[in-house]
C-alpha cells in the first residue's frame, strides 16, 4: 500500500509481476496503509514488512514456520538488530527501537484475528503499535517473538530525532 509516497518505492514495486500495488489518494498513515492492505490481502496471514526495513534471508520462512507449530498464535514479530558501524545514529536508533519488542515494521498475524480487531487504530499517524498491542494484551492474545532479524536503514542522527519525536508526540 503506497501511502503517498515520493520516492521509486511504486517504480520499483512494478517490476515484480506478483506484487499489487494499491495507492492511497492522500497521505493518510500508517493505520489507515496497514489496515487497507489487510482488508484486501488475499492470503491467511498477512506480513507488515516497511520500505526502510531490510530482513536476513530466511525472515518469512522463519515467520511462517511459527504460524504452522502454533496454530492459536495471533502474532510473530521478529527482533531488531543495530547496524554495527559504531555511529551516534545507530546506537541512538537501536536504543530508541529495542524499548518496545513488538514493532509493526517486522510483523506477521493470521488475518481473521487482526481483522476481529478491527486493526490498528486509524486516528494514529505514528506509534499505532503500543494502543494495538495494548489491546490484544488486554484480550490474552498470544503473541510470539523470534530470531527472525530484520535492519532499519540508516537515518541521520536530526532526522532520527526529529521522527521519533512526532513519534512520541502521537
Amino acid at each position: 500500500v503506497n501511502d503517498g509516497s515520493t520516492d521509486s518505492t511504486e517504480k520499483i514495486a512494478k517490476k515484480f509481476s506478483f506484487i499489487k500495488v494499491i495507492n492511497l489518494e492522500k497521505n493518510s498513515g500508517i493505520s489507515v496503509a496497514r489496515n487497507t492492505g489487510a482488508k484486501i490481502a488475499q492470503s491467511d496471514l498477512i506480513v507488515f514488512l516497511d520500505a526502510d526495513v531490510v530482513v536476513e534471508k530466511q525472515w518469512i520462512e522463519k515467520i511462517l514456520r511459527e504460524f504452522e507449530k502454533e496454530k492459536e498464535i495471533f502474532c510473530v514479530c521478529g527482533i531488531y538488530s543495530s547496524e554495527i558501524t559504531g555511529s551516534i545514529e545507530s546506537d541512538f536508533f537501536a536504543f530508541a527501537i529495542a524499548s518496545s519488542q513488538f514493532q509493526g515494521y517486522n510483523i506477521a498475524f493470521r488475518k481473521k484475528d487482526f481483522l476481529a480487531m478491527n486493526g490498528f487504530d486509524e486516528s494514529f499517524k505514528y506509534s499505532e503499535e503500543p494502543e494495538f498491542f495494548f489491546r490484544a494484551f488486554e484480550q490474552n492474545k498470544k503473541l510470539k517473538q523470534i530470531n527472525a532479524v530484520s535492519i532499519h536503514s540508516s537515518y541521520g542522527l536530526i532526522e532520527r530525532l526529529k521522527k521519533n519525536f512526532e513519534y512520541s508526540r502521537w
